[in-house]
């Protein structure tokens, strides 16, 4: 498939969640779209915003989380024991595009 627009890019994306995941809302698909689209160009940005999933277990938290794994650029997951040091870890890396820190 060959992507010509921001609109196909967001589109592909969320047909992909669409098709291995469900979320209550539709508005949900598209932030998460917006997320991926986002991890290619944070760097065009002063300020990105931080995507919280939360839910009881077995909601599909990991499941979305996987998906953004595959489709954001740069993305990295954080332990718990690392979260206190994100702040200097962003800076000595020069910033990551995108951070997954799964809740604990």
């Amino acid at each position: 498939m060959q992507l010509t627009s921001v609109t196909g890019a967001l589109m592909a994306v969320i047909k992909i969640f669409k098709r291995f995941c469900y979320l209550q809302h539709p508005s949900y698909y598209l932030t998460l779209g917006f997320i991926v689209l986002l991890s290619y160009c944070f760097r065009s940005f002063d300020a990105v915003p931080y995507l919280l999933l939360v839910g009881p277990r077995g909601t599909g938290k990991t499941l979305v989380l996987d998906i953004l794994q595959l489709l954001c650029y740069r993305l990295y997951e954080l332990k718990t024991s690392l979260k206190p040091a994100c702040t200097t870890s962003l800076t000595r890396c020069g910033g990551l595009s995108s951070l997954m820190m799964p809740k604990t």
